[in-house]
C-alpha cells in the first residue's frame, strides 16, 4: 500500500484499510487548513498588491501617451515634408503595442545600422529625432519594468521589457533579459 494515496503498488484500486480513512481526513483538513490561512494572507495583500498595479498601469499610460504624442507630431512633420509612407509607418508606432499588428517578439539580429551618410539634411533630422525618441522611451520603459518587479508584477514587467526592445532593438539589458547576447555585429540566442 502507498502511504501517501491509499493505493496498493500496480492496482490503482485504493486498500481499504481501517487507517485509510483516517489518513484521508488528515490530508482534506490540512488542505482545508492550507487554503484558509493562504486566502486569509491573499486577502490582506491583495489590496496592496492592486494598488500597486493600479499606479503602474497609471504610469505607463501617461509615459506612452507622451510617447504617442511625440510620435504623431513627428509624423505630422514627415508628411509636411513629403514623407506620407514613414509618416504613416511613425503613426503606427503611436499604437499601444497590445492593439498592433506587429510582433514585438520579431527583434532584429543585426545591430542597427548608423544612418545612411548623404541623407537630405531635412531626413536625417526626422530620423535622428525618431531613434532619439524611441532610444528615450525605450529607457523610461525599461526603468519602470524594473519598478514593476521590484513591486512584485513580474509578468507586467515581462511585457514592457519586449516593448523596450522592440522600441530599441539594441537595448543591451533588454536584451538580456529576453536571453540575447550580444556576438559579432548582431544578438544571439542559444536557440539561433
Amino acid at each position: 500500500m502507498c502511504r501517501f494515496c491509499d493505493k496498493t503498488p500496480g492496482s490503482g484500486v485504493p486498500e481499504s484499510t481501517p487507517g485509510s480513512s483516517l489518513a484521508a481526513a488528515f490530508r482534506t483538513w490540512f488542505l482545508l487548513l492550507l487554503l484558509a490561512v493562504g486566502s486569509s494572507r491573499l486577502g490582506h495583500a491583495a489590496p496592496a498588491l492592486q494598488g500597486k498595479l493600479e499606479r503602474l498601469r497609471e504610469e505607463y499610460a501617461a509615459l506612452h501617451a507622451q510617447f504617442a504624442a511625440d510620435m504623431r507630431a513627428l509624423a505630422e512633420f514627415c508628411t509636411q515634408q513629403g514623407f506620407a509612407d514613414d509618416a504613416q509607418r511613425i503613426r503606427g508606432l503611436a499604437v499601444p503595442v497590445d492593439q498592433q499588428t506587429a510582433d514585438i517578439d520579431d527583434l532584429p539580429e543585426k545591430l542597427q545600422p548608423d544612418l545612411p551618410q548623404g541623407l537630405a539634411p531635412v531626413e536625417n533630422e526626422w530620423r535622428i529625432r525618431l531613434r532619439a525618441l524611441q532610444t528615450e522611451y525605450a529607457k523610461d520603459l525599461y526603468i519602470l519594468s524594473r519598478r514593476a518587479i521590484t513591486e512584485g508584477q513580474p509578468s507586467m514587467a515581462f511585457h514592457w521589457i519586449r516593448e523596450v526592445a522592440f522600441h530599441d532593438p539594441d537595448h543591451h539589458q533588454a536584451r538580456k533579459a529576453l536571453g540575447f547576447v550580444r556576438y559579432e555585429d548582431g544578438w544571439a540566442t542559444p536557440f539561433t
